[in-house]
């Protein structure tokens, strides 16, 4: 027996940086199955008119789905509060967040501004924070909810040139952990998509010194361009579903295909005073891969580390 088509009717999903790429994206797709959509991004030069956020809201309307526009800076405590006051006033309720809103500010170490390192981890980690303190009590109230967080391969394996966003995008996984700890028994699941799509994010950033690759030079311009952004909105559509599976994860996806990461221990090896020419002699066994376990919160590493090395004290 199959799983039933998946719809959105009556839920209320907030997606930022929703005003053009991914996120115009996920709007459309969500608005297609029932959803009603706050639709979230900066107008341009702070100008009202010709606000990409009012033109996706204007086409989901055009195609008989529902959708408001929120203007708010949810790099902000006051703008991320914002937004999610617009949600309720509008449809009474926020079912699901899908923080997507980020920013690119290219720089190798030594040539990387403090300006741009600030300003990079306020949008790409810190907003999602933000936004996650002001759907909490919301969703809290309610009994449940879904929080979808951007992530990104560069934040979870590195990436030249990126020193500003790696370091965001990995910190975003410890909060989509955490979150999800917190949220278990609340009825919040928390997850984390990291994407590659023919997105404008995918090409090199102009004018900034920086030995970064983008993502469509590596995979190549003719496979790059055919990776379909709708493909990234199914997954995030099921992260956001109130039948979600999973808590807690982090994906990569591309072309169709979901992937999760995965964060393991090796069984390692030492003991209590172990000398350092010990250590160097079997560093190979400290990172020997035959073993691994796969730890879902810091008590389970903590428990699982101290375990095996008192079974190693014993057994010296």
């Amino acid at each position: 027996m199959g799983v039933g088509q998946l719809g959105f009717h009556g839920r209320v999903v907030v997606i930022t940086g929703a005003g053009s790429g991914l996120g115009a994206t996920f709007a459309a797709q969500f608005a297609s199955r029932g959803a009603l959509v706050v639709v979230n991004d900066l107008p341009p030069g702070g100008a009202a008119a010709a606000v990409p956020a009012n033109e996706v809201v204007s086409a989901i309307t055009h195609s008989g789905g529902a959708a408001v526009a929120s203007l708010h800076d949810v790099s902000t405590q006051s703008g991320a509060t914002a937004l999610l006051a617009d949600a309720r006033e509008a449809f009474g309720r926020v079912d699901a967040v899908v923080s997507n809103a980020g920013m690119l500010r290219d720089g190798d170490i030594g040539s990387l501004s403090v300006q741009d390192w600030t300003a990079v981890l306020r949008v790409n980690v810190e907003a999602h924070y933000l936004l996650t303190a002001a759907a909490w009590p919301l969703m809290s109230e309610q009994g449940g909810g879904r929080l979808v967080y951007a992530s990104s391969g560069s934040g979870l394996f590195g990436n030249v040139g990126h020193l500003n966003y790696s370091s965001a995008k990995a910190g975003l996984t410890g909060l989509v952990r955490s979150v999800a700890l917190e949220g278990d028994r609340l009825g919040i699941r928390s997850n984390a998509f990291a994407p590659l799509a023919a997105t404008p994010m995918g090409k090199p950033g102009a004018g900034r010194p920086s030995s970064r690759v983008p993502a469509r030079s590596i995979v190549g311009p003719d496979r790059f361009d055919g990776l379909m952004p709708e493909d990234v909105a199914t997954v995030v559509m099921l992260l956001a579903h109130e039948r979600c599976p999973v808590t807690g994860t982090v994906h990569t996806t591309a072309g169709g295909l979901v992937r999760e990461v995965l964060i393991a221990e090796t069984a390692g090896w030492g003991f209590p005073g172990a000398s350092l020419e010990q250590l160097l002699e079997n560093w190979a066994q400290v990172g020997d891969r035959g073993d691994l376990t796969f730890p879902s919160s810091l008590r389970d590493s903590l428990l699982d580390l101290v375990g095996r090395s008192q079974r190693a004290s014993a057994d010296g």
